[in-house]
């Protein structure tokens, strides 16, 4: 069998490349990871990691889905808000200032043009093929981007959604090397 074919057998099998040495008994793990680091861009856990307030709102063990439900019970429904007000007054609550100008310049000079996107992972990644998800805590970049993603598509041009459903709906990951990378930070990730 050629050496080709063996080597596609050994990576569908064990789901790894590997490369024979010269004593054909050693082998060396080959890794599979994007060049640039996956962003999420997630309101709920941006307002977390980054508002003053927001770690007092939910353990950080909750799940996606059970951080939304609580959020939307106590601050959406607590505060009178609708889905379809602005996201403004909200961010208020949490000690969070922004204007709708600075949202808007920090998607079309930070993030220009458009990216594709994908949603949230219902499982932690396997580490030999995606490296942890990065969170995007810059809140008028979180805004532009979540405000400006249709189905799995981000377009700096498109006319921005900042209504309150928009940013619980949407919650994406990016592979983009124009994301700044210091603007986000490594935190636990459970399943949503």
């Amino acid at each position: 069998m050629p050496y080709d074919v063996k080597l596609l057998a050994a990576m569908m099998r064990y789901g790894t490349m590997y490369r024979k040495s010269c004593t054909n008994k050693d082998t060396m793990p080959l890794r599979y990871l994007t060049a640039t680091p996956l962003v999420e861009f997630n309101f709920i856990r941006m307002i977390r990691a980054a508002g003053p307030r927001g770690a007092d709102v939910w353990p950080a063990a909750y799940t996606q889905d059970k951080a939304r439900r609580q959020f939307e019970r106590i601050f959406i429904a607590g505060n009178n808000f609708c889905e379809t007000d602005a996201v403004w007054p909200l961010l208020e609550i949490f000690g969070i200032h922004l204007e709708r100008e600075q949202v808007d310049q920090a998607a079309q000079t930070r993030l220009p043009g458009y990216v594709f996107c994908s949603p949230l992972f219902k499982e932690t990644p396997d580490p030999r093929f995606c490296a942890q998800p990065l969170l995007c805590v810059d809140p008028a970049l979180v805004l532009g981007v979540i405000g400006r993603v249709t189905g799995r598509f981000y377009r700096a041009a498109q006319p921005p959604d900042y209504s309150i459903a928009q940013m619980m709906r949407v919650a994406v990951l990016c592979n983009e090397i124009r994301i700044p990378v210091e603007l986000c930070a490594q935190e636990e990730r459970v399943a949503s």
